[in-house]
């Protein structure tokens, strides 16, 4: 069962029907690129060129992101298989097998953008959570001004999008 702790209202689908190149069982096209689907997965688009980060803190405290990306016993089998580093997304985070049940949170960081967020040049991230390639969750959210860079995501950060209890 999955429940929200808090979400967004702005909703965009990030999945498309035409990719550069074939996506193979598994798969499916975001954004011109194949990325991995599961049981459960987070796909983050943003608004304008740059380097924005997923980062997602699983259920035992195991944070998946750029400098964590591969599946292993610690990350529960989930992975980031697509690092977008100078366009607009996607990044993807995925399960092939059920992952552990509890909290998912879910941040946004701006790694590296030639201009920092600012009211005048705001970023805007957004993730859509899928379960079996369905969307069940969007987080969207306007960033005004550089967020910290953190390697974790907790619901006390300024890169915090939302979280998902699975």
């Amino acid at each position: 069962m999955l429940s929200h702790t808090h979400t967004y209202t702005h909703s965009l689908t990030t999945s498309s029907t035409v990719c550069s190149s074939t996506c193979t069982l598994g798969q499916e096209c975001v954004a011109n690129v194949c990325v991995g689907t599961g049981a459960l997965s987070f796909v983050l688009l943003w608004s304008r060129p740059g380097d924005g980060d997923l980062v997602v803190t699983i259920p035992n405290g195991y944070t998946i992101m750029y400098s964590s990306k591969e599946s292993s016993i610690q990350s529960n089998y989930g992975q980031l298989d697509a690092d977008d580093t100078n366009g607009v997304g996607p990044e993807n985070i995925f399960w092939n097998s059920t992952p552990d049940h509890g909290v998912y949170f879910v941040c946004f960081q701006q790694y590296r953008f030639s201009l920092d967020a600012s009211p005048m040049n705001p970023i805007v991230a957004t993730v859509e959570v899928k379960q079996m390639q369905q969307v069940i969750r969007t987080f969207n959210k306007t960033f005004t001004s550089p967020g910290s860079t953190e390697n974790k995501c907790n619901n006390m950060l300024d890169t915090y999008l939302g979280s998902i209890t699975y």
